[in-house]
């Protein structure tokens, strides 16, 4: 399990999370919401994992995410990373993120 704290509300939080899981779709990415929790399976740049994203009042869980061996190999829980890191950095308004 993952933790990825963030300063927004809880709806600007998983608002912020849905505008990256489209983002992830362009390539691929399936994504099922139910409520402010999300699961995905799927690859991206040629990286396959599949997790759980539970947004709450304080953070982002990700949890049971799992990358495939050459996605380990890539670097792929890396660029994960940096992507919720771009999008939870309170210094991006949302609508950037949306065309990103």
């Amino acid at each position: 399990m993952e933790k990825y704290p963030h300063p927004f509300s809880k709806e600007e939080a998983t608002a912020r999370v849905r505008a990256l899981t489209e983002y992830w779709q362009r390539y691929g990415v399936k994504t099922t919401w139910r409520g402010s929790t999300a699961q995905m399976e799927g690859r991206v740049l040629g990286v396959s994992f599949t997790g759980i994203f539970e947004v709450t009042d304080s953070e982002l869980i990700l949890r049971k995410a799992k990358y495939s061996r050459l996605g380990i190999l890539l670097g792929g829980r890396h660029y994960a990373q940096r992507k919720l890191d771009q999008y939870l950095d309170p210094n991006m308004p949302l609508g950037q993120l949306q065309v990103a």
